[in-house]
């Protein structure tokens, strides 16, 4: 394995892509300076400064609900325009429970959260099938119901109007009091506005809380689906519950915006939570920088100055008086022209444009550094068989880690897989080979659970899988490789490694958000042995390098790393030789063959005849979707049929001999 260096140049060791733990660290203090200046600026009672008192409270209310859209739309890749109607339920529900029921402020706010919540669910159940632009439509008729509801029902009216109870008939909710004390509103001249203590803290721990879950195998979890539900599906992650955990997450984030509106205003009008609440939302979180920690924080005071500023209101008025007065564009609508200008120019928003460019600087001074040869590490392979005592060698009577009988499989009238068998004992290599179109990879994926077989049954160590979610085989110790390498090619080769670890689909939302120190211990302990499979893969001086950076075979190498994080009993690796030159597929051998020799079992999707001589113990062949020969190598590559059928025997002269034909086409190294 001491070859494994030598497969490709490996690009020198850069930045990680995510933020690291001291960078982490370091937005988390400049939030805490911002978090201290904007109380400074606030926390007076001259008249004059309660302009500048909302306005900053408007930036902090949105950034706690562009916060959680970012988590749902940044790094999940589910596009809401419905943000805006939770700020709004949020602070109607906690109004409608402090106002009408009377509860105190702090059981208000947690009811109202918990209505978020809830409706969250149920619109993430409703779009649980949906995509792209349907699920942004899905959300966007939500958004218009929630504020015509909010303007035509008269319940909700009664919490509207300014602080003058003579001539309204309403006034402000009564603020929150703590040991006496009342947390005004910044909305008299003469009272300190110590509402904005609470606004300030609760954007502070929403920051804190969302740092802590991006940084977390939770978060990671989150990118996965973004990169592909088919492969975080393939490494344990169950994405229908995830992907409704982040919708409800992202609501409860919007209510919570919502709770600081009300303590900033004290009173609500549905003018406020228009449709173009949410557009902005959304403009805040791409134009700060969308799947960054930073992005929102500059997105949503970019936004909120512009909102609140009296440019807009010149400019729109400079376009009546010199173009027309029907035919402009409205504020939103010049919110939405600088947001296309800015990404013309910043095409990954103002902050995630500045930290790549910086990232990137880095990058290329360090791309002429000596980078120590890779040393690949033994321990990084754990047998997958329990009854064995040594890691690196097979145990000695090996047991069937799957089992395979009577699988079929048929998608309209084609029968792609019928009545197939296979047997894969621990620490062996079960080759399966055979023509295009012969039902290799519709078997890989019945055996992963991407697709469900009409027949038959799958045992793997002792579990019946057939009717199995593919995030429930993975965690009962199945990894797996695609035939086109399927990885997060803007994180770091790390990072992807510890997709595949078993944390990554049963990590808990409240450890990772509270970031308990057994999670900070395991976190650290998977990373490390993601640094080990880097260097048993012959990437261990890419730790840190984007995946997009490496060469086409050593993303191949990256994704066996992955797969192998969860300590699997069985690996499935569709052609993992596609693509490889012969020296790479060398070194490929050289790694099936120590990942065989440790005990785990792999299923070797190949056509390259080279690679599957040199590692596998069984073959068999398929053709048509069912098996054509099963046994030894020399066996099945010399079976008359295998050689008609698969290794072409027209193209041998009539004289050849079945093992000189399979012999010739070895040779070549393909079929």
């Amino acid at each position: 394995m001491a070859d494994t260096a030598a497969a490709a140049p490996v690009p020198a060791p850069g930045p990680a892509s995510a933020p690291s733990r001291s960078r982490a660290w370091g937005a988390h203090l400049i939030v805490l300076a911002l978090a201290a200046l904007a109380l400074l600026l606030t926390l007076n009672d001259e008249g004059r400064d309660l302009a500048r008192t909302q306005t900053i409270g408007l930036m902090l209310t949105t950034l706690v609900a562009a916060l959680g859209l970012n988590l749902l739309s940044g790094y999940s890749g589910l596009i809401s325009l419905g943000q805006g109607a939770f700020v709004a339920i949020g602070a109607y529900a906690t109004a409608v429970f402090r106002v009408d029921a009377g509860l105190p402020w702090l059981v208000a706010g947690i009811a109202a959260l918990l209505v978020c919540g809830v409706v969250g669910a149920g619109i993430a159940v409703a779009a649980a099938r949906l995509h792209g632009p349907q699920l942004a439509m899905v959300t966007l008729v939500f958004a218009v119901v929630v504020h015509r509801l909010l303007v035509e029902l008269p319940r909700f009216g009664r919490l509207s109007g300014y602080p003058n109870r003579a001539d309204h008939g309403s006034g402000l909710v009564d603020p929150p009091r703590l040991f006496g004390h009342a947390f005004e509103p910044p909305l008299f001249a003469g009272t300190v506005p110590t509402a904005m203590i609470l606004v300030v803290a609760g954007a502070v721990v929403a920051f804190t809380l969302c740092r802590n879950i991006a940084r977390s195998s939770w978060g990671r979890s989150l990118r996965a689906i973004e990169t592909s539900e088919i492969m975080a599906s393939q490494v344990g992650v169950n994405v229908s519950h995830r992907k409704l955990a982040v919708t409800v997450l992202a609501a409860v984030y919007g209510g919570g915006a919502g709770i600081l509106y009300l303590l900033i205003y004290g009173h609500l009008q549905p003018e406020s939570f228009t449709l173009f609440l949410g557009v902005n939302l959304l403009v805040a979180v791409i134009l700060g920088g969308s799947g960054s920690l930073l992005g929102p924080v500059v997105g949503a005071a970019a936004v909120a100055l512009l909102s609140d500023s009296a440019i807009l209101d010149e400019l729109v008025a400079a376009q009546q008086r010199a173009l027309s007065e029907t035919w402009y564009l409205s504020g939103e609508g010049l919110v939405a022209l600088i947001m296309l200008v800015v990404l013309l120019v910043l095409p990954r928003g103002i902050w995630g444009t500045i930290h790549h460019r910086a990232v990137s600087r880095r990058r290329a001074r360090r791309a002429h550094t000596h980078v120590e040869p890779n040393e690949p590490a033994a321990s990084a392979l754990q047998s997958g068989d329990p009854t064995s005592e040594d890691a690196s060698t097979p145990a000695p009577t090996p047991t069937a880690v799957l089992a395979v009988s009577g699988f079929g499989k048929s998608f309209g009238g084609n029968r792609a897989v019928d009545a197939m068998d296979l047997t894969v004992r621990a620490g062996e290599v079960h080759a399966v080979i055979g023509p295009n179109g012969a039902g290799k990879s519709t078997l890989a994926n019945l055996i992963s659970g991407l697709y469900h077989s009409d027949s038959g049954s799958a045992v793997l160590q002792g579990h019946e899988i057939r009717s199995l979610a593919p995030h429930e085989i993975s965690r009962l110790g199945v990894g797996r490789t695609f035939q086109t390498p399927l990885l997060d090619l803007e994180r770091s080769c790390s990072e992807n490694v510890l997709l595949g670890s078993t944390i990554t689909g049963s990590s808990s939302l409240w450890r990772s958000a509270l970031r308990l120190p057994a999670t900070i211990r395991r976190e650290r302990s998977e990373t490390e042995r993601a640094r080990e499979l880097l260097r048993l893969v012959g990437l261990g001086a890419a730790s840190d390098t984007p995946a997009g950076d490496l060469s086409y075979g050593q993303q191949r190498s990256l994704e066996i790393a992955r797969a192998l994080a969860g300590s699997p009993a069985l690996v499935i690796m569709d052609e993992p030789g596609a693509g490889l030159n012969p020296h790479e597929r060398g070194v490929l051998a050289d790694l099936i063959t120590a990942i065989a020799d440790s005990g785990t079992a792999v299923v070797l999707v190949e056509h390259h005849m080279d690679l599957v001589r040199s590692v596998a113990s069984r073959v068999t062949c398929m053709a048509e979707g069912t098996t054509l020969a099963s046994g030894s190598v020399d066996s099945v590559l010399a079976d008359p049929a295998v050689i008609e059928s698969y290794l072409g025997a027209s193209r041998t002269e009539p004289s050849s001999s079945p093992d000189d034909v399979a012999t010739g086409q070895l040779e070549d190294g393909h079929v």
